[in-house]
């Protein structure tokens, strides 16, 4: 029987995953059902970073002074040199993490480097893919970590909790849940409790402690352990209805304060009540022109897309390339409006009609995540445990280089 060597094994499993992380991630389930966070794959951010932010423009008017007079020019022109046309955004990364510990005594069940290998890549692959999948479920949102909403209809008992059917997606058995009355302020209790089952067709989820000793109501916000905005700061990245949202801005993002154009600075917004799926999207897309986007899709959530394709129109599947791998994707065509894709990660009622050359995933590198890998192996000893672990770590932002390219329609709910 040959000698088993940990370190040279996960040594050669460290050179294999620095290949192949991006295409193991894609390549999961999830990445192929959200063709908006798939698509920020290979955009890579190109300003320079000073300490752990980084800085990109955006173009808020041409600039200049006119008139038939050449004084009145000069003097428009001087007067206006100290507000000019770029607006900065100082954008800090955020870090998340994935961890995935299996018990010793499974891997010494690997009597030899290739078994090794086989045993650990489950392991990893594992980590990628459920990294990937809680960086598409934040990838619609603006930085609250909120990924569900207690309901009101048997919202809380004591063994379980009720959010909307759609959202039962974005939570896994096993994993560890908060609660807050709001979306960025104090926790119901620090104390987490575990998922124990879920049902995607009634929306309940079962935990494995009591939620009402704890505080949570009907109403209240859901997040994953780790990850709430708890006392307003964000610790999940920002995302497109962050950029984008569905009502004219009223804050500093990102130092920049919005008001002074809501629409070049926060994103164009259609209000689609009243309206059918197709007319609102017609609609939309005349808006979008009148603001001089260059729409080349829109992203619609399962259920709309569904309603859409109900009204009469042809299913085809086109393929978005993302690295070095191709992943296929649904869509229909409507006239007027062009391609329309089902995105997971968009919520009911909601549209992103968008220029998808104008976002950008901002990190070091231009690498969604990595492997930690501190001491040189992908695989590290637990501390004080018979256990070993991998941990997945992104620091990455998502930005928008021209927000005002880019709708969000809402109220999209048909009629």
């Amino acid at each position: 029987m040959p000698i088993f060597d940990l370190t040279r094994a996960a040594g050669a499993l460290t050179r294999t995953y620095d290949r192949t992380l991006h295409d193991v991630m894609l390549s999961a389930d999830k990445a192929k059902q959200n063709p908006g966070f798939v698509s920020l794959q290979g955009a890579k951010m190109t300003q320079t970073p000073f300490g752990e932010a980084y800085v990109f423009a955006v173009q808020v008017n041409r600039g200049g002074g006119m008139s038939a007079d050449i004084a009145v020019s000069e003097s428009i022109a001087a007067a206006a040199s100290g507000d000019g046309p770029i607006e900065q955004f100082v954008v800090t990364p955020t870090t998340l993490y994935t961890t995935y510990t299996v018990a010793g005594k499974v891997l010494r069940r690997a009597t030899d480097e290739g078994a090794f290998i086989k045993a650990a890549s489950f392991v990893v692959n594992d980590a990628l893919k459920a990294h990937m999948r809680k960086l598409c479920i934040l990838s619609h949102g603006v930085g609250d970590g909120v990924i569900a909403r207690i309901i009101h209809t048997s919202g809380v008992t004591t063994t379980t909790i009720k959010v909307a059917p759609q959202d039962v997606r974005n939570i896994e058995k096993n994993d560890y849940l908060v609660a807050a009355a709001t979306k960025t302020g104090a926790l119901r209790s620090a104390t987490s409790i575990r998922v124990t089952g879920r049902n995607t067709k009634t929306g309940v989820i079962t935990l494995a402690s009591n939620p009402v000793t704890l505080g949570w109501a009907e109403d209240d916000y859901i997040f994953w352990e780790g990850c709430a905005a708890a006392g307003g700061s964000l610790k999940c990245p920002t995302g497109y209805f962050a950029w984008v949202p569905d009502s004219d801005p009223s804050d500093t993002f990102y130092s920049v304060v919005r008001t002074t154009d809501p629409i070049r600075l926060g994103g164009n917004r259609f209000d689609a009540s009243g309206l059918t799926f197709r007319k609102a999207l017609i609609k939309a897309a005349l808006d979008a022109g009148a603001q001089g986007s260059n729409i080349d899709r829109v992203r619609v959530s399962f259920n709309d897309f569904a309603a859409i394709c109900s009204e009469g129109e042809a299913l085809k599947t086109i393929e978005l390339k993302a690295g070095e791998l191709n992943v296929g994707f649904a869509k229909v065509m409507l006239e007027g409006v062009g391609e329309v894709w089902r995105d997971e990660s968009l919520p009911d009622g909601h549209a992103m009609m968008e220029d998808s050359s104008t976002w950008r995933c901002a990190s070091t590198d231009g690498k969604m995540a990595h492997i930690m890998k501190d001491d040189g192996l992908v695989l590290r000893k637990v501390s004080g445990a018979d256990a070993f672990s991998v941990t997945i770590v992104s620091d990455m932002q998502i930005i928008c280089l021209e927000p005002g390219h880019n709708t969000h329609i809402y109220n999209f709910v048909g009629s």
